[in-house]
């Protein structure tokens, strides 16, 4: 079970490291993050993934459309209707030549692209749990409460004023 489960990890990333690694690579531009309010969650998919890898794909998009609500953002089922288009991934640590992180820690990387408006953002972070639930919960929240904080800088520098939710 854990070699299934550290094989759709495995894919999962392989399969959308090639886009996050232009994205990385390239520097920010967030002058323009405040004028993101409408946002696509991409959601990479290949003839390889299983159902389960698929579910948890679904699961953690649903819980970020969540937090991203609860702060204000829209999110859309169409990437024409949207400003912008955030996808990431979700990997586990694995040490090969010792023992494992206890407990298990998950890498998160995600990007926000526009090119209508010209903006790129991306926040990466760490979180250690045994939950898995837990793990994916606080996950999503860091990912929506980093770009608020990003939105929020621009909103500031663009002489908006902005509370604890979009405006």
């Amino acid at each position: 079970m854990r070699t299934q489960n550290l094989s759709r990890i495995a894919v999962l990333a392989v399969l959308i490291w090639p886009m996050l690694s232009h994205s990385a690579t390239s520097s920010n531009d967030d002058s323009n993050l405040h004028r993101v309010r409408t946002i696509f969650l991409e959601e990479k998919r290949n003839d390889e993934m299983n159902q389960e890898t698929l579910a948890d794909l679904k699961r953690l998009n649903s819980v970020l459309k969540d937090a991203l609500v609860n702060i204000g953002f829209m999110v859309v089922e169409n990437v024409a209707d949207a400003d912008a288009v955030l996808a990431g991934d979700k990997t586990q640590w694995i040490i090969l030549d010792g023992p494992q992180p206890d407990p298990p820690k998950y890498h998160f990387h995600y990007v926000l692209v526009s090119t209508r408006i010209n903006v790129k953002w991306q926040t990466d972070f760490d979180v250690a749990s045994r939950a898995q639930l837990e793990v994916e919960g606080k996950g999503m929240q860091k990912v929506a409460q980093n770009l608020f904080r990003a939105w929020k800088q621009s909103a500031k520098k663009a002489g908006i004023r902005v509370g604890d939710r979009l405006p």
